[in-house]
């Protein structure tokens, strides 16, 4: 430690934080780009979809899997401008694929349910009143 200089602290990271306060943009994204614009339409999508007040935790998955969907829609148009996938993304590719898998079972989301398959009784009723 020298005399000179001055102790240099680091502000700590709290609940107020800039990080933190920004959601899934993080301190490194702008809201206006594509990237910025595209996680924030994910956030609030899948906001959406778990009721619309998400708990800390559905906030951190929603976070995760708004980031992990970026990544692949970023390796997406890697590939398209390449014509293949290299080993390396496409380990990825299916890693990420799996993260959102797993995220998605997590918080809930289902796919949306059609219409209920009649029965073989409702079928056959139906039939009969012909």
């Amino acid at each position: 430690m020298n005399a000179v200089d001055p102790v240099r602290t680091l502000p700590s990271l709290g609940p107020e934080s800039r990080v933190l306060r920004r959601g899934v943009l993080g301190d490194k994204l702008d809201g206006r780009s594509r990237e910025g614009r595209f996680l924030l339409k994910c956030e609030r999508e899948l906001t959406a979809q778990v009721g619309g007040d998400p708990s800390f935790t559905q906030q951190i998955l929603i976070r995760r899997m708004s980031r992990a969907l970026l990544r692949l829609e970023l390796i997406d148009e890697r590939v398209m401008a390449a014509g293949t996938l290299s080993d390396h993304d496409a380990k990825t590719f299916s890693a990420l694929s799996n993260i959102v898998r797993l995220t998605a079972r997590e918080l809930g989301v289902r796919a949306a349910a059609s219409e209920k398959t009649p029965s073989l009784d409702e079928i056959v009723a139906g039939r009969m009143q012909r």
